[in-house]
């Protein structure tokens, strides 16, 4: 019975122990790190952010214009040249909220591989 304490006590220890070299382990090297990206939209304001980026307008020609794309770009099809625009950016589209869940805003997240 003596014996006892001194067991559990030494499987706790070596539980610590274990979660201790666990959390020092380093990164794997083919680990790929992300960074992120939201693209807003509630009626007449417009929010893209990234970690380069913050641009916002309420309007969304204006919105369009501050990315400078080429050509010309049409109300019809607006957004969807945008999105493509984030993808030749290598912005890959992760989640969609829709306005219910964020009071009347959509939210598009965004992913794509760390360059840094």
């Amino acid at each position: 019975m003596k014996s006892r304490p001194l067991v559990v006590l030494t499987l706790l220890g070596l539980a610590a122990i274990a979660a201790l070299s666990a959390a020092a382990a380093p990164k794997p090297p083919n680990a790929t790190s992300w960074e992120y990206a939201t693209y807003r939209s509630l009626g007449n304001r417009y929010q893209w952010q990234s970690p380069d980026e913050d641009i916002f307008a309420r309007d969304l020609g204006s919105f369009i214009n501050q990315f400078k794309l080429k050509g010309h770009i049409r109300d019809d099809t607006a957004e969807l040249e945008l999105m493509n625009h984030f993808g030749q950016q290598g912005w890959e589209l992760v989640q969609m909220t829709p306005p219910g869940e964020t009071r009347g805003t959509w939210i598009f997240w965004f992913k794509r591989p760390k360059s840094r």
